[in-house]
């Protein structure tokens, strides 16, 4: 998931919150006692703990809630005070850590994937946290036990993984859970209002939302289907063709029939043999452009792209642009966007018929290519291994796995008086907030104003901690299970119709952590921005198969592809798929 990380959450430049200034303070290792008084063993109050978080997977400014109620009562509630929060921007991670070592300036917490955690970690500024994870006991109840081998360096724990709980799994805990939408999916989402004007036949979401949800029923697969199907890539070409022969045009201008991220090229090609390192079933490994069919994949989107039915400008438009582009009507066909609920709620403001239904993901081959991978979790946490407080740091993140911190960060505190018992459970005082809460609009008094939980996140302390990411599928404190069940038919959409995408066998993996694995992925990362216009452009086969044939050779030398694919065989024998 490079980048699916900075998936659904990426936008570009820098950014920067700041609250209060740092604060210093150490009071002698005092710990934090999760649900206690704020006070350190013999009755001392506890000093004040500044954090400072670099979050990877956010750029340009984070949206926090204009009444947000939780932050205060947590900062107080612990002593903490959740001080600057950096964010991604366009100056290479790896450069920004070592000017950061450099000048004694690391954050307390940094939020990676697997390629930075592993660098971060070998530059030796950043904690062995092995004991400490041991007296994690959240974290080793919502993280999946059999994945930690893929968060170890050299058999020690210095990632904190973000526990990502799989819902879609037939598991009866999640499949027989009445409140269990499932995963959102990242998927492809096409506009029915496009999809019946090219002729496709499908029952449309809000029709098979009467027909089951609002009768308590879930829909199956089998309702969400589309006739004739998009199964493989030369299916969904055909569609791309038809929206475009319908000469839709918004804001003045002809409707794109897709769009995407600069980086989801990476996870758009999988519907090739082509993407991550993947184990055949013969044992052998490839991924990246060393993949089988990493030739056929550019030869797909130079015909896209010269076709016009792949968004000329997706090479170097920022998420935001992106983002406005799906909401004001101009996409037909939509991957990855900063805010998908977002840009739902604007189309159907504009036109009812705008609707968006997942497509199934096109795929050559059945077994072959993922969108990403489950292991478990995506982000990792690091502490740097100055910080004066690491066990107090840690508790306070296990503490945000907790009953207690999901429900507070669900519902608020109870002096913020959003919530009253009635008949045992916590309802909402105030219909317009229960109304908003429950139905995820924004912009009213719902998520975003109290910075409580919801598919977004919009208290600051909700990034300060690990609880953020599984609460966005699942979460056993949601306001919701207040309720009578009401699934979300855009959830099991994705969740249904998308998870062929997706790798939960264990055959593909984002790499071992190795020099040689991390120079195929990022060699290939810098090919995406500075090479791929050269297999776009070419109008001619000839000229196409002269450019790929260069960037191909050079890409295998330089990155010592083949010795980065014998170390993945040997990785995947250490980390059996399941059987």
């Amino acid at each position: 998931m490079w980048k699916k990380a900075v998936h659904l959450m990426l936008i570009s430049s820098l950014g920067l919150l700041t609250a209060a200034g740092c604060t210093g303070g150490d009071n002698g290792g005092a710990v934090i006692k999760p649900g206690g008084d704020n006070k350190a063993e013999g009755n001392t109050k506890q000093a004040k703990l500044p954090i400072r978080f670099y979050s990877q997977g956010y750029q340009t400014r984070i949206d926090v809630a204009s009444h947000d109620v939780v932050t205060p009562f947590i900062e107080n509630k612990f002593n903490l005070e959740f001080t600057e929060m950096y964010v991604n921007n366009d100056q290479p991670l790896k450069e920004r850590l070592n000017q950061w070592i450099a000048t004694k300036n690391l954050p307390d917490i940094m939020m990676m994937d697997k390629a930075n955690a592993n660098y971060a970690i070998s530059t030796g500024q950043f904690a062995d946290l092995t004991d400490y994870v041991k007296d994690m006991p959240s974290l080793q109840k919502w993280f999946p036990q059999e994945y930690w081998g893929r968060f170890t360096n050299d058999g020690k724990n210095y990632q904190i993984p973000t526990p990502v709980v799989n819902t879609n799994s037939n598991d009866p805990k999640f499949a027989n859970d009445p409140y269990n939408s499932g995963k959102r999916l990242t998927s492809l989402q096409v506009r029915e209002d496009l999809l019946a004007k090219a002729g496709y036949k499908f029952k449309p979401i809000k029709e098979i939302k009467k027909d089951t949800i609002d009768k308590g029923k879930k829909p199956t697969v089998e309702d969400f289907a589309i006739e004739p199907a998009i199964r493989t890539p030369e299916d969904f070409y055909q569609l791309l063709k038809k929206i475009k022969e319908l000469n839709v045009t918004a804001n003045g201008k002809p409707l794109i029939p897709l769009s995407f991220p600069i980086w989801a090229q990476f996870h758009f090609g999988s519907m090739f043999d082509f993407g991550h390192w993947t184990q055949d079933k013969d044992g052998t490994v490839d991924g990246f452009l060393g993949s089988k069919d990493a030739k056929k994949y550019h030869e797909y989107l130079n015909r896209l792209y010269q076709e016009g039915l792949l968004d000329k400008d997706f090479i170097i438009q920022k998420d935001d642009q992106l983002q406005t582009k799906a909401a004001t009507g101009q996409l037909g066909v939509i991957l990855a966007v900063l805010n998908l609920d977002a840009v739902r709620q604007s189309l159907l403001a504009t036109d009812p018929s705008m609707e968006l239904r997942v497509i199934p993901w096109p795929k050559m081959d059945p077994d072959k290519g993922f969108y990403d991978i489950y292991e478990g979790s995506f982000w990792r946490l690091l502490i740097r291994k100055d910080f004066p407080e690491i066990k107090r740091l840690t508790q306070y993140l296990d503490w945000t796995l907790s009953d207690e911190a999901l429900d507070l960060m669900s519902w608020g505190p109870e002096n913020a008086g959003i919530w009253k018992m009635q008949d045992g459970k916590k309802v909402f005082v105030d219909p317009q907030v229960e109304s908003d809460m429950l139905t995820g609009k924004l912009g009213g008094k719902g998520a975003d104003y109290y910075g409580l939980y919801a598919k977004q996140f919009y208290s600051k302390a909700s990034y300060f901690g690990l609880g953020w990411y599984m609460a966005r599928d699942y979460n056993p404190k949601s306001p919701l299970r207040s309720y009578p069940p009401n699934y979300d038919i855009y959830v099991m959409n994705s969740g249904m119709v998308g998870k062929g995408g997706y790798n939960v066998t264990g055959t593909a993996s984002y790499g071992d952590g190795s020099k040689e694995a991390e120079l195929v992925s990022n060699t290939y990362w810098t090919f995406t921005t500075l090479d791929v216009a050269k297999l776009l452009t070419p109008k001619t086969k000839e000229e196409f198969d002269k450019n790929w044939d260069t960037i191909k050779t050079k890409y295998m030398k330089d990155t010592n592809y083949e010795q980065a694919a014998k170390n993945m065989v040997q990785w995947f024998k250490a980390n059996a798929p399941k059987k």
